[in-house]
């Protein structure tokens, strides 16, 4: 397969608002849970609409700072 297949993946093609729409109906889809924050899906898609591309920009200007991941601990 040649590598003229593929576009490149940069931050603008993964921020964009249909990459970022599909995955969030996906995870509602799935009966995603809360994230790190404890923010649901249906309260994520609230502050989506009251803050459009907000997360996008941060990420992009370099301003996002993520939560700490959650540990799963496997016995």
């Amino acid at each position: 397969m040649s590598n003229a297949n593929f576009e490149s993946i940069t931050l603008e093609r993964i921020l964009g608002k249909g990459i970022l729409t599909k995955a969030f109906k996906k995870v509602v889809g799935n009966k995603g849970s809360a994230g790190v924050d404890n923010m649901e899906p249906k309260d994520f898609e609230g502050y989506i609409r009251e803050n459009p591309g907000l997360i996008s920009t941060s990420v992009l200007n370099g301003t996002y700072r993520p939560k700490c991941q959650r540990r799963v601990r496997l016995s």
